[in-house]
C-alpha cells in the first residue's frame, strides 16, 4: 500500500468514526450561501440581546481608536455616556441595520485592496506564461 493510500484510507477512517466537527463541517459546505439566509431565520426564533448590550457593543465599534490610549479612553467615556452618538453616520436612519456610511478612507481601501488582487492575477498570468 502506498503513503497516498494509507493517507486516504486514514482519512476515511477519521471522518467514518462521527466526529461531529465532521458532520457541522459537511453541512456548511453544503449549505453554501444559503447558510446566511438560514442563519437570519434562526435568529428570528432565538431571543433578541439587551439594548444595553447591543448599544454597548455598538459604542466600541462605532468610536474610532486614537492612538493615544489616554484620549481613546476619554472617547470611550463619551460613547458610553452618549451611545447614540455616532447614529448620524448610518447608512438606513431608524432601522436595526448597524451599517455606517462608507468614508474617502474606506473607498480608497476598498480600491487598493481590488487592484492589489488584480495586480496578483495579473502577476500570476505573466509569470505562467514565461515558460512558454
Amino acid at each position: 500500500m502506498s503513503s497516498f493510500e494509507c493517507e486516504q484510507s486514514a482519512n476515511f477512517a477519521f471522518i467514518a468514526g462521527g466526529n461531529i466537527f465532521n458532520l457541522f463541517d459537511g453541512l456548511c459546505a453544503f449549505l453554501g450561501p444559503d447558510a446566511c439566509f438560514l442563519g437570519y431565520l434562526l435568529s428570528l426564533l432565538t431571543k433578541r440581546n439587551s439594548q444595553a448590550a447591543l448599544d454597548r457593543f455598538y459604542v466600541k465599534m462605532k468610536t474610532p481608536v486614537d492612538p493615544d490610549p489616554k484620549s481613546d479612553e476619554h472617547e470611550m467615556e463619551k460613547s458610553y455616556a452618549d451611545p447614540h452618538r455616532f447614529d448620524h453616520r448610518r447608512l438606513f436612519a431608524g432601522g436595526n441595520l448597524e451599517f455606517q456610511k462608507p468614508t474617502a478612507a474606506d473607498a480608497i481601501g476598498f480600491a487598493t485592496c481590488v487592484a492589489t488582487c488584480f495586480l496578483i492575477i495579473w502577476l500570476a498570468v505573466w509569470v505562467a506564461g514565461l515558460g512558454g
